[in-house]
């Protein structure tokens, strides 16, 4: 709620809410398809992109992104290697 209200007073452009967007349906994308992590370096690109168009200083943007995808990419790659190892028992 916070987030979304410092979003507002912040006058966010509509390209950056749109790229958070992207990447959001792309890392549920990556968790739930077999995409093999495709889409979750998609979504990496989006959300750097968006941070950086929602005025975020690049040396903050793209380091902070790129750790969030690498974090998001190996834990859904850890999930559905658990849903099929539990399909297997």
């Amino acid at each position: 709620m916070t987030g979304g209200y410092f979003l507002w007073r912040a006058a966010s452009a509509e390209v950056g809410l749109a790229f958070f967007g992207v990447a959001a349906v792309l890392f549920l994308a990556e968790a739930w398809l077999n995409t093999r992590h495709l889409a979750g370096i998609a979504a990496t690109g989006a959300l750097a992109f968006g941070a950086w168009k929602q005025h975020v200083a690049a040396y903050l943007a793209f380091p902070l992104s790129l750790a969030f995808g690498a974090v998001t990419i190996w834990l859904s790659a850890a999930a559905k290697r658990a849903r099929r190892n539990k399909r297997a028992i």
